[in-house]
């Protein structure tokens, strides 16, 4: 096929000679003005083979929150989270003290929670939850909650309240009486040897506590061990 009688038909139009000489020239391998089969399948080969293929999206990655650790409240846990969010120690707990509670607990609407519990156990209409009140509060914790939400994932952050919940002399450090207890609360089944092996993990200065720098690490090592529990 020469360059005066080739002609490329695309629908219903056709090419120059100047560009079908150039097609010949990129097809004819042995420069006799002839395209074989055997030309057009070598340069196609060819032409596959140079192709970059598109870089393919890689899906980000989205944490799967069933992994995280669980914990769910016992009756007695609940009792004591509430009698230690009564903030201005007046034996009384009030609204703003019962959202913050409910929140502790995992709560996804705690303002709701904090309403509709003490409507259910204020029994002499005060505006707030005594102590002989208390039981029937935890009766509505533990009946109205959810139990997705009493059993949900721990953040990071919850977990990070949890412990600091626990520094019961409030001096900013964690001692290992205070890690025992704390992983007590987590649910752990021997809390005083995670205790002792958090300590180890984390603690950077090797002065037996646990600081607010090293509780991140802390955290890391609780997120592992309560996820076997």
């Amino acid at each position: 096929m020469s360059s005066d009688s080739l002609q490329l038909h695309r629908g219903q139009s056709h090419v120059n000679e100047a560009e079908a000489s150039e097609m010949i020239q990129k097809y004819d391998k042995n420069g006799d003005s002839i395209i074989t089969k055997e030309e057009i399948v070598d340069k196609a080969v060819n032409h596959k083979a140079n192709v970059v293929p598109k870089a393919q999206k890689v899906p980000a990655r989205v944490a799967n929150e069933k992994k995280a650790p669980k914990i769910k409240f016992s009756r007695s846990q609940i009792k004591e989270i509430f009698m230690e969010h009564d903030i201005d120690g007046d034996g009384c707990l009030s609204v703003s003290e019962l959202i913050k509670a409910f929140s502790f607990l995992g709560s996804v609407i705690p303002l709701y929670k904090a309403h509709y519990g003490l409507a259910f156990a204020d029994d002499d209409g005060d505006g707030l939850i005594s102590e002989e009140e208390l039981d029937k509060l935890v009766d509505y914790a533990e009946k109205g909650s959810d139990r997705k939400t009493s059993n949900m994932p721990l953040s990071r952050e919850h977990m990070k309240e949890i412990f600091k919940y626990h520094d019961s002399n409030k001096d900013g450090f964690l001692n290992v009486r205070e890690l025992t207890k704390a992983f007590g609360f987590l649910g752990s089944i021997i809390p005083f040897c995670k205790a002792h092996y958090g300590l180890v993990h984390a603690d950077a200065n090797n002065d037996g506590l646990i600081n607010e720098t090293e509780l991140d690490k802390l955290i890391d090592y609780a997120y592992k061990v309560i996820k076997k529990n």
